[in-house]
């Protein structure tokens, strides 16, 4: 793919990741077998104990893979998810090595341990192939398909990664996202509601900035509207969490919402 001109290979992304066969599975598929092949070349190059050795040659083993991702440490996870520590082979000079795995990106990475940690990860890592350090090269754009109901968990758990790579919005105008949490809210699904604010990031293809999905005024007044009390579940998440969101010009807005959730 670094063949192509951005354009061109931002074409590509979207293309595939609009496919009806890229799914979840798939996904999970690929990016087993892409660490595995990975990990088995670097540890030619490598000595380690010959528990972690074993343990990473299970990793192209799908339940063995998703034990690893049930146990990996969320706190440290911008280390890895998986972090061992190994020694480069004698001939090779025998210094010491961090090897780190990013299963959720489909991502490794191996480095002196001192060394500082760089957003770049493995370039080949999975589901993307664009690079990145906090702005997106060439992104690909997020599919229709997933920005709509009905709504399941592998929907929006492919959303979740393809979000964290790929564009949701043209700019910061937020046409697509504003749409689907409008739909979400109007739908009373505060599930996936939940996910989308808490879990998934937007991207505007204008900047290549990652964000909070974006609220918009149009948004607490829907919450207003259709709220069912003050501890609707919808007006009480936007307040005490998305507040800031509130256009200092609304100062309307912002009084009928504190009447709302405050005096009931």
């Amino acid at each position: 793919p670094f063949a192509l001109p951005a354009a061109a290979r931002s074409a590509l992304q979207s293309s595939i990741y609009a496919s009806r066969w890229f799914t979840l599975p798939l996904l999970r598929q690929c990016q087993r077998q892409h660490i595995a092949h990975g990990v088995r070349r670097v540890l030619a190059d490598l000595d380690m104990s010959a528990g972690d050795r074993a343990k990473l040659l299970t990793l192209d083993s799908s339940s063995e893979y998703e034990a690893a991702y049930a146990q990996r440490n969320c706190e440290r996870r911008w280390k890895g998810d998986l972090v061992f520590e190994a020694r480069l082979a004698p001939a090779a000079g025998g210094r010491p090595r961090r090897l780190a795995l990013w299963l959720d990106q489909g991502a490794f990475h191996v480095r002196p341990p001192d060394a500082l940690l760089t957003s770049r990860r493995d370039i080949f890592r999975l589901p993307a192939f664009s690079g990145g350090s906090g702005v997106a090269e060439s992104p690909g754009r997020v599919p229709d398909h997933l920005l709509r109901a009905p709504w399941t968990g592998e929907k929006l758990e492919l959303l979740r990664l393809l979000a964290a790579e790929a564009y949701i919005d043209e700019d910061n105008e937020h046409v697509r996202s504003a749409r689907v949490l409008r739909d979400v809210m109007r739908a009373r699904d505060f599930g996936t509601f939940l996910t989308l604010m808490d879990h998934v990031q937007v991207m505007t293809r204008e900047s290549g900035f990652y964000g909070s999905w974006p609220v918009l005024a149009g948004h607490f007044k829907l919450a207003l509207r259709d709220a069912q009390g003050k501890d609707d579940p919808f007006l009480k998440y936007l307040v005490e969490k998305r507040w800031d969101d509130v256009p200092g010009s609304q100062l309307q807005l912002k009084s009928d919402l504190l009447a709302m959730t405050v005096g009931g």
